[in-house]
């Protein structure tokens, strides 16, 4: 009976203790992940969306300049209609990086509070949170080494062009271009899919610990 009334009294006193001083550093640094995080995923969902329009019309910026009598200085200077949607394709993906980078540093953080075991830690959602992000990193390093190729297989051509080019050699070129860019956007529908899901992750979290 002495126990079972010691563990009331250190429960209160636990329940006192909390409410005085209100969320541990671990709570309200998880809070602060998943706010930062939502604002990043918003960045990268945008900046996927301008990057996948931009796709859209990447095929026909290239047979614009191509038709063009300045193809060669157009295309091999990348100062046509193809290089300014090529720039601008690098740059949406550059924030898609640089979001992502801020994205991984979180999964660490969260993995040290949730081996800390704070008792106002809501486990069950950072564990999820873990594992969506993990499972997110993942996609978007595939994402990535298709993107990478997709860009060598353009800068190739774009080098290597010539207004003598044979026809064949051009098309032997924009079939290279289009298998690079058909598997990018494959796994683009993929990202996107985990973007959403990482989002509904982070959105559960910070309720969990508001």
């Amino acid at each position: 009976m002495k126990n079972k009334t010691l563990t009331i009294l250190i429960t209160g006193c636990l329940l006192v203790i909390l409410g005085a001083c209100g969320h541990s550093q671990e709570r309200a640094g998880t809070q602060e992940i998943a706010q930062q995080n939502l604002a990043s995923l918003k960045k990268v969902d945008t900046s996927l969306e301008k990057f996948e329009t931009l796709e859209d019309e990447m095929m026909d910026a290239l047979a614009k300049d191509l038709k063009s009598s300045r193809s060669e200085s157009l295309i091999s200077k990348q100062k046509g209609a193809v290089g300014k949607n090529f720039k601008a394709r690098q740059k949406e993906l550059t924030i898609v990086q640089d979001e992502m980078l801020n994205i991984q540093k979180t999964i660490q953080t969260l993995e040290d509070y949730q081996q800390k075991n704070a008792v106002d830690l809501p486990k069950e959602d950072v564990t999820q949170a873990i594992a969506t992000l993990t499972q997110l990193n993942k996609t978007y390093e595939a994402f990535a080494h298709y993107a990478t190729e997709a860009k060598e297989s353009e800068e190739t051509f774009y080098k290597k062009y010539k207004a003598d080019l044979s026809q064949e050699d051009i098309a032997t070129y924009l079939s290279k271009i289009n298998l690079a860019h058909g598997a990018l956007f494959q796994q683009l529908e993929v990202l996107t899919a985990d973007l959403s899901s990482g989002n509904a992750s982070m959105n559960a979290l910070d309720k969990a610990v508001e």
